[in-house]
């Protein structure tokens, strides 16, 4: 970020940086443009969400993504595209 605001960005027009999740690049993101907000990338999220899912609901999570991350409310309809009911794991 340093080397961005030595190049010439002043980030006097910055609202918003959009992160990948690195560790450590929201922090250097926030000194050097104290006054943005910072939003993690919703295609790096539902990547290590699907990381995390067993194989058996990955598919349908990963086929119901693309449309469902341009919603307002994305994980409701994800939810119910691919555990309809309960949680698994609930009761």
């Amino acid at each position: 970020m340093k080397d961005l605001k030595r190049r010439g960005l002043k980030g006097e027009n910055l609202i918003m940086g959009i992160m990948d999740g690195l560790p450590g690049l929201e922090s250097a993101f926030t000194e050097a443009f104290p006054n943005t907000s910072v939003q993690r990338c919703v295609v790096h999220k539902l990547r290590n969400i699907a990381a995390k899912l067993s194989r058996k609901i990955r598919k349908s999570f990963v086929s119901t993504t693309p449309s469902a991350s341009f919603m307002p409310a994305p994980m409701k309809k994800l939810k119910n595209a691919f555990m309809p009911g309960k949680m698994p794991g609930r009761k």
